[in-house]
């Protein structure tokens, strides 16, 4: 009996391989596929050696050049390219965050997107800002030949008073602000930056005899001001003068 009829293995396999839309071929299919071809075999054939479909296979070898470039027909972006640029401009600017960029520029996207932009993009980092200016080499051999030069003055130090003050935001932990940096930029200074919800500015000291009492001063400080301030602390009275 002549069953030549009935379809053989590789027949099979690739009816069985052809329903639905498979996803595009990848760089190695490609190769596969381009390479038993030249060997003269079947798209069916090819398509049970290379585990995809003949309906895929044959899509590719009827035009190898422009498969897969064929635009999405999908929803269209909200965000142009355009909207992107001035996007990422903008922070580059001002390093502020998501929620107000979509704010400020009226985006037509969620905040969540917006993030997003920007962790695609190269150039846009989430970094601490600095405190204060890193020492350099020189810095730091100046300080430490000025502690050479003074560590023997014994009785000198118990007249020394140091002192300082420092400015503390009332809007967020002081000292630990993030902003999105431009890395095309230099990194940005925390008391560079205006912080719009009050701050308050206290002084102290200290020296061999003890710790003074905090002051909170208010405006620039000039030299009246600052006796005044010695006075409030109690440092007239201290021992430390």
């Amino acid at each position: 009996m002549n069953w030549s009829f009935l379809p053989n293995n590789e027949q099979i396999n690739a009816v069985r391989l052809s329903g639905g839309k498979g996803k595009q071929l990848t760089d190695k299919r490609k190769g596969q596929t381009l390479a038993y071809k030249e060997t003269k075999l079947s798209t069916n054939a090819i398509a049970t050696r290379v585990g995809r479909s003949w309906r895929v296979l044959d899509s590719f070898l009827s035009n190898p050049k422009v498969y897969g470039t064929k635009k999405s027909s999908g929803r269209p972006r909200k965000l142009t390219p355009t909207a992107e640029r001035r996007l990422l401009r903008e922070v580059s600017k001002t390093g502020v965050t998501a929620r107000s960029l979509k704010e400020s520029l009226q985006l037509p996207i969620s905040v969540r997107r917006v993030q997003e932009v920007l962790r695609d993009s190269e150039n846009m980092v989430n970094q601490k800002l600095l405190a204060c200016l890193p020492l350099k080499a020189a810095h730091i051999a100046d300080r430490l030949k000025w502690a050479v030069q003074h560590v023997e003055h014994g009785p000198y130090w118990s007249s020394v008073v140091f002192s300082d003050e420092k400015y503390f935001n009332l809007d967020g932990p002081d000292g630990y602000q993030y902003y999105l940096r431009d890395l095309r930029k230099e990194r940005e200074i925390y008391s560079n930056r205006k912080s719009g919800g009050g701050s308050a500015f206290v002084w102290g000291a200290f020296s061999s005899k003890g710790t003074s009492e905090l002051a909170f001063l208010e405006g620039k400080q000039n030299a009246e001001k600052y006796i005044n301030t010695l006075g409030v602390t109690g440092l007239h009275t201290s021992g430390y003068t």
